[in-house]
């Protein structure tokens, strides 16, 4: 199938989607993604406003929730300060504030689209990297690795080009370097293998029948012993 929710994005004329805007578009595709609210930016709200809007939200996530702002224009939004931990509701009004105060610093010419309050997906997890771009000679090519902030540092990760079978991402894993981190490890449980396969397979499949898509990333991507989600995620096209 083709997307849904690209074709809305590209009639609309927007080719870098924010962090929202991108889980949209995994949930479609069937790639867990963390319960989370989208909260309406406008320039002067107060972070009490926020607040309220995040309480009178249908299902809003528990607390400890992660609020970040959604930009377009932004590919790293921790790298400008974008993102705050919160673990109450007396911490939820001044994080707002101390973050947008930051963002809009370095951002003086708008872009925000709105805050994201989303859970907390950490506990047990294991980061890694799912990603895809084109390549001049073989097209798109789906990326997995270990993730994180230290995905450069390491650069531990596998490249195929998809389609891609089970088999081929289980081969994925086992050549990582740091695989045994994804193994029963300082007391938590062996990740979910199976999930994290699913996850790989339905990317393959949102990137091969989607060819406008010329980066993705999720990074990242949560393995846990009980699954897998997508905490940040990126999305380009043409």
């Amino acid at each position: 199938m083709k997307s849904d929710v690209l074709a809305e994005y590209r009639d609309r004329g927007i080719e870098r989607l924010n962090e929202y805007e991108a889980r949209r578009l995994l949930r479609e595709y069937d790639i867990p993604c963390p319960d989370e609210v989208l909260l309406a930016y406008d320039e002067g709200k107060p972070g009490a406003d926020y607040l309220d809007e995040f309480q009178a939200a249908g299902d809003p996530p528990g607390f400890p929730v992660y609020l970040k702002v959604a930009a377009r224009d932004v590919t790293s939004v921790s790298d400008v300060g974008g993102v705050e931990r919160v673990g109450s509701v007396t911490e939820f009004a001044p994080a707002v504030d101390r973050l947008l105060d930051r963002v809009t610093a370095g951002q003086p010419n708008g872009g925000i689209q709105g805050i994201i309050a989303a859970e907390d997906v950490s506990d047990r997890a294991r980061e890694l990297l799912l990603g895809s771009t084109v390549d001049p000679q073989f097209g798109a090519v789906v990326s997995l690795g270990i993730g994180g902030i230290y995905v450069e540092v390491y650069r531990d990760v596998e490249f195929r080009v998809p389609p891609i079978e089970p088999a081929d991402v289980r081969s994925m894993l086992r050549n990582l370097r740091g695989r045994e981190l994804l193994a029963e490890f300082r007391g938590m449980p062996a990740v979910d293998e199976d999930a994290v396969v699913d996850a790989v397979l339905s990317f393959a499949r949102l990137i091969e029948e989607n060819p406008e898509i010329v980066e993705a990333d999720i990074n990242p991507l949560m393995a846990r012993p009980d699954g897998v989600v997508a905490a940040d995620a990126l999305v380009r096209i043409d």
